[in-house]
């Protein structure tokens, strides 16, 4: 799942370089009308390594914002430059970066409306003049022989040049094909410019290497090397995933249910997670999302706005590294009935089960209002475990307070949610476990509480980055 999602937005990228004009990845529209993202420059010029400042400004969409984040960049010989990134704090403002390599820069801006509308929009690019260009960052990929039989050893050789000439970061991973389906053999890291990796394939009919190479300047690229031919390698089924909702229509305001099954490949799966989303024109509004624990079961959520509704499904073989993003068919959302005379009060919603909220919390109105939560200290405890804590809560908003969501992502837009927690308010701190050494995390918290049978949250901490023990 990560890889493809690194995968495809390294393309997405690159396609902006070969391409004029802004890309608008998630174009929104709807009944609440379009979110417009506009980004200007005080200037068109600037000189390498001086402040660039950029101003912004959104609007459309539910007039209100969460989640926003920036990332800056620069392109150098046709390489991209990874410059900064960082959080947002209102809807319109300004932030300031620099170039100190390349020949053009420019910003992305994205985030969420607080009816969970995603957004994301590309500046013009502004020119960076002083700046000697540096060899254009490549590799050169090798295999000894065109053809090899499953479960013998394949070895590649390999030499990364350009750019500054030093690479900080240089991660691989061997591949096969079967049938269309990718499954990842092995991947890792490198620690040297030159030298070869090794592997062996069994499942599929061809294999080849990845490698994603950041200089010490930032500058970042992904090569792939030619495909070589698997003789004798056994077949595999491919994972799906089945839906089946309970009716092909549901009024608005009321509970959606699909059943799930995921089948093939190896059989086992993990990090299975799902999202839900309603349709509101062309907007995709996220409705809620969560870990699965089981390859058969349901999905229960419920659409406020939108005229139909569909759920996605992802996850990963347990054994065979095929990563997976399955979409189920969309169903329609109908008006809500009005009520004959005035509705009885809904009762008070149980406790979710292990201390989750059955569906994503809808955003604090004017009735409920939660300040946010400041996280005092994000730490590494050791390979594949963090501790989160924050300040604690005082006796009265612990009241107010039901439980503590945290979420830990592996970027810091929050788009892939590695472990995600609900806490009692009295808890000053939770650990995570099951997560990958050396790796950086991203972390968020907020309250959450329950009134009337609505469910409120505050809004995001500030996010705080760590990184695994080695």
């Amino acid at each position: 799942m990560k890889i493809i999602r690194k995968l495809l937005a390294f393309s997405l990228v690159m396609m902006i370089l070969l391409c004029s004009g802004p890309v608008v990845p998630h174009a929104q529209a709807g009944a609440k009308g379009e979110i417009s993202v506009k980004i200007s420059f005080d200037k068109s010029s600037y000189a390498a390594g001086t402040p660039i400042k950029v101003s912004y400004e959104i609007t459309g969409g539910s007039g209100s914002y969460k989640d926003l984040y920036y990332y800056c960049y620069s392109v150098d010989n046709g390489t991209l430059v990874e410059i900064t990134d960082g959080s947002l704090t209102g809807a319109k403002g300004s932030f300031t970066f620099s170039a100190k390599v390349g020949q053009e820069a420019y910003v992305f801006i994205g985030g969420y409306d607080t009816e969970n509308r995603q957004f994301e929009k590309e500046s013009e690019h502004v020119t960076i003049t002083g700046s000697v260009p540096a060899p254009m960052l490549t590799a050169d990929i090798s295999f000894e022989k065109s053809t090899y039989a499953a479960n013998t050893a394949i070895t590649a050789k390999y030499e990364i040049t350009g750019g500054s000439g030093t690479y900080p970061l240089i991660e691989y991973r061997c591949c096969s094909e079967d049938n269309g389906t990718q499954i990842l053999v092995k991947s890792g890291k490198l620690t040297a410019a030159t030298g070869t990796v090794t592997f062996s394939v069994q499942y599929g009919q061809t294999a080849y290497i990845q490698i994603d190479v950041k200089d010490s300047d930032g500058r970042y690229t992904y090569l792939q090397s030619e495909s070589v031919s698997i003789t004798g390698g056994a077949h595999i089924t491919p994972v799906d995933v089945s839906f089946s909702f309970e009716k092909s229509s549901y009024p608005l305001n009321s509970a959606v249910t699909a059943g799930y099954t995921v089948s093939g490949g190896s059989g086992s799966y993990k990090n299975l997670w799902y999202r839900c989303f309603a349709v509101d024109g062309s907007a995709e509004i996220l409705v809620s999302e969560g870990d699965l624990t089981a390859a058969k079961g349901s999905v229960t959520f419920t659409p406020k706005a939108g005229q139909k509704a569909f759920i996605i499904i992802s996850g990963e073989d347990a054994s065979l590294g095929i990563e997976f993003n399955k979409e189920s068919e969309q169903v329609a959302l109908t008006a809500a009935p009005a009520p004959a005379s005035p509705a009885p009060a809904d009762p008070a919603p149980s406790d979710p089960p292990s201390g989750q909220p059955q569906n994503e919390p809808a955003e604090a109105t004017e009735q409920v209002t939660l300040k946010k939560v400041k996280i005092s200290k994000v730490s590494a405890v050791s390979k594949k475990k963090i501790k989160v804590s924050w300040k604690k809560l005082s006796s009265k908003t612990r009241k107010k307070v039901k439980q503590i969501q945290i979420q830990v992502a592996a970027d810091k837009a929050f788009q892939n949610i590695v472990s995600e927690k609900y806490v009692k308010s009295s808890k000053t701190s939770v650990s995570v476990s099951g997560l990958k050494k050396n790796t950086k995390y991203y972390v968020r918290i907020r309250a959450y509480t329950e009134d009337g049978g609505s469910r409120y949250v505050s809004p995001w901490s500030s996010v705080k980055k760590v990184k695994t023990k080695k």
